[in-house]
């Protein structure tokens, strides 16, 4: 079997067919794997993760890959991570009491880069996203639309780029 492409999705379907007993072939253009799933040093020495989001543990896909390709024990997860965005503005997310999905929602709530129109747009999309067991069906088509797209169609005030698109390079965070 061929895959093209070596980024999460390439590798874990490579190691699913390999654990099938299939001979695997995979082919990348980079010179390094993991697509935008990867991390850089600035000068400064401090390690830059591009892929934030993993880092909260709630990537339960990602969790089995990499318990499947055995570097499970070589992954450092944070209880809280620590955001400061372009205007200053620091916030702090970690989970809390109530269960998944919902166990962000303390720290969404309180979350400063965000303004409460920002947070309400984001509510209701997350919102549509439950009610459709993760579904929406302008997404869960052939010709189907990014989740950014998806996002901006049900609000067009949000601006996910500046929500979103916090520091990393000024993330702190805390292990657990």
């Amino acid at each position: 079997m061929i895959v093209i492409g070596g980024g999460l999705a390439g590798l874990a379907a490579g190691v699913a067919l390999a654990e099938s007993g299939r001979r695997v072939r995979l082919f990348e253009q980079r010179p390094y794997l993991g697509g935008r799933a990867t991390s850089y040093v600035l000068p400064s020495g401090e390690h830059v993760d591009n892929c934030q989001h993993v880092t909260l543990g709630c990537c339960t896909n990602l969790d089995d890959f990499y318990r499947r390709v055995g570097s499970a024990n070589k992954i450092k997860f944070f209880d809280r991570l620590f955001f400061l965005d372009p205007q200053g503005r620091s916030g702090a997310m970690q989970a809390g009491i109530l269960p998944a999905p919902f166990h962000m929602t303390g720290s969404f709530a309180t979350f400063a880069p965000l303004s409460l129109g920002d947070k309400l747009s984001i509510a209701r999309a997350m919102l549509a996203i439950l009610r459709t067991a993760g579904k929406p069906k302008e997404v869960d088509t052939p010709s189907g639309i990014s989740m950014l797209d998806w996002l901006k169609s049900k609000n067009k005030r949000l601006a996910p780029s500046n929500a979103f698109g916090v520091s990393s390079s000024s993330a702190r965070s805390t292990k657990n």
